[in-house]
């Protein structure tokens, strides 16, 4: 018995390469990819960056906590007071009164009222220490108000802000302050 090969080899049809379609759909199928991938490596960069900033700004906002606790210790321990006069003194009055507002150089100790309810950026030393007076401005502002709750309490706020993109974040660290010293 003979075979007709000829017959299965003209019958059948050999493809070579890709129609047009085929390489639409997959040029399609492959920028969907890229585009999905640029858009989660973008996304993540920003969350980074919003994160680093985040945390430096409640580091700044506890220095400021501790700022208020320093000079507030300080005079305790340098003079006697019988109720919580050190808010009503002249340590915290630019803090107390104008806007209630102020800034506390971590530099110098100084407290500069914040004028229209606005203070100024920090600046960023070259050695990596934040303050009012040298170095380059960063994105972050730290306003600090002081308010008395009564004779012998008081209660610091610090908030933080920063711009990021068209958004403004912002970091606010409350504490509770009392005449430890009777």
């Amino acid at each position: 018995m003979k075979k007709f090969y000829f017959l299965q080899k003209n019958t059948q049809i050999h493809k070579k390469g890709f129609t047009l379609i085929e390489a639409l759909v997959a040029i399609f199928i492959l920028s969907v990819s890229i585009t999905s991938l640029l858009t989660v490596v973008t996304q993540s960069v920003f969350n980074s960056i919003y994160i680093k900033n985040k945390a430096v700004a409640i580091s700044l906002a506890q220095e400021g906590v501790e700022l208020v606790r320093n000079i507030q210790d300080s005079a305790l321990l340098q003079t006697e007071y019988t109720s919580f006069e050190i808010f009503a003194g002249s340590n915290f009055t630019q803090c107390i009164y104008n806007e209630g507002l102020c800034t506390i150089d971590p530099t110098t100790l100084q407290i500069n009222p914040c004028s229209n309810g606005l203070c100024i950026p920090m600046r960023l030393s070259d050695n990596g220490y934040f303050n009012y007076s040298y170095g380059e401005q960063t994105p972050f502002t730290r306003s600090i108000k002081v308010q008395t709750t009564g004779q012998k309490s008081g209660i610091a706020t610090v908030d933080v802000s920063w711009m990021q993109g068209n958004f403004s974040r912002n970091v606010t660290y409350k504490m509770d302050l009392f005449l430890w010293i009777n």
